[in-house]
């Protein structure tokens, strides 16, 4: 049976820099590179008509999201911790919009 391992897990052990000047270089540095590379897939579709290339699309977000995964662990926090609490400030924002997180859902990553 496989092993079971969350993501941040597999991101902080598989990211080659080991200095954590170089990792957060890489994480921030990948997270706008990835972002403008989803940005430029959606431009493309709107303005010069080419279908969505949706598959193109979810491999950037994957980066994306391995960029983000990345920098959250160098800040010593897990995607869900962070998740929760941007429910957190939403919901203090638009209480009408977001359950509360506490109480009456659970975010799961």
């Amino acid at each position: 049976m496989a092993e079971e391992r969350k993501y941040g897990e597999l991101v902080a052990a598989a990211a080659f820099p080991t200095e954590r000047r170089e990792r957060l270089s890489l994480a921030a540095l990948g997270i706008g590179g990835e972002a403008g590379e989803c940005i430029d897939i959606i431009k493309k579709h709107l303005h010069h008509g080419n279908p969505l290339d949706t598959g193109h699309l979810r491999e950037e977000l994957g980066d994306l999201l391995w960029c983000l995964t990345l920098l959250a662990d160098e800040v010593g926090a897990s995607l869900q911790a962070i998740a929760l609490q941007n429910i957190i400030k939403l919901r203090e924002r638009y209480p009408d919009r977001y359950p509360d997180p506490i109480n009456d859902v659970v975010v799961r990553l």
